[in-house]
């Protein structure tokens, strides 16, 4: 009897004690599972006795998105924790770009409010009138000798003179009247161009009958300068006067708009 009491005291295998022997190793060591993780801080979550919940370690700042454990900084964090946003709004729940419904925040894009847009502009317009008229003239410069005036002017140089029958076109440029819908009443322009241009040049000598030519040439660069100079005298205003064109023949054409040079 002895001898069996000695053996079965004994013979106790470590089978008899599983859990003791597993739990303490088990549960003693806390940075076992944490070192097994790779966790920066040494431990990542510390289990205490059986049955009691786990703690989280302190929170620390990462710069990767991807760490367990840890905040991160991204830019896409939700809105709930303040975060740069990508478009350099203000830090805060409400930093979307988009306006949603019941955000206090104004839209990034488009308007805040209505445009204000100024007064109408009126268009503005060229108006031309065309009149003719016959004159003859002699090209002779008083600052030029008989023969100098012979040789820069030729035949047109004759001492009896020559005649043309003159074409001339007058542009007047403006706003349109929203009254009226018009630049200028067509009959005061026609009675312009008749006393500037018919009166005094129809069926004349040029040379003799008008004073602005007694001493400059009456070429048709002259002329037209001359009728330029008429024409702001007889118009409402001088601004209105764009340009004027006279047609000496089919082929030779001068035009002025009152450009000046040194």
């Amino acid at each position: 009897s002895s001898s069996s009491s000695f053996s079965s005291k004994n013979n106790t295998t470590p089978k008899d004690k599983p859990f003791a022997t597993s739990s303490t190793k088990k549960f003693s060591s806390k940075n076992s599972f944490a070192s097994k993780r790779g966790s920066p801080s040494g431990k990542a979550f510390s289990f205490g006795s059986r049955g009691s919940s786990p703690q989280k370690p302190p929170s620390s700042s990462s710069t990767s998105p991807f760490r367990k454990g840890t905040t991160t900084s991204s830019a896409f964090s939700s809105s709930s924790t303040p975060s740069s946003s990508p478009f350099g709004r203000k830090k805060g729940a409400n930093s979307s770009p988009f306006k949603s419904k019941g955000s206090p925040s104004k839209p990034a894009f488009g308007f805040s409010k209505k445009p204000v847009f100024g007064k109408q502009k009126l268009p503005l317009t060229y108006i031309s009138r065309v009149e003719s008229f016959s004159a003859c003239h002699r090209l002779h410069s008083p600052h030029l000798s008989d023969e100098e005036n012979a040789n820069v002017f030729g035949k047109c140089n004759n001492p009896n003179g020559h005649g043309h029958n003159y074409k001339v076109e007058v542009t007047l440029k403006g706003p349109v009247d929203p009254k009226t819908g018009m630049v200028i009443n067509l009959v005061d322009l026609k009675r312009c161009m008749k006393r500037a241009i018919m009166d005094t040049m129809d069926h004349k000598h040029l040379d003799l009958d008008v004073p602005y030519f007694k001493d400059t040439v009456s070429t048709t660069e002259n002329v037209c300068v001359f009728i330029w100079k008429k024409m702001q005298e007889e118009l409402p205003s001088r601004d209105l006067l764009f340009e004027v064109k006279v047609n000496e023949t089919d082929k030779n054409i001068v035009r002025y708009r009152g450009e000046t040079m040194e």
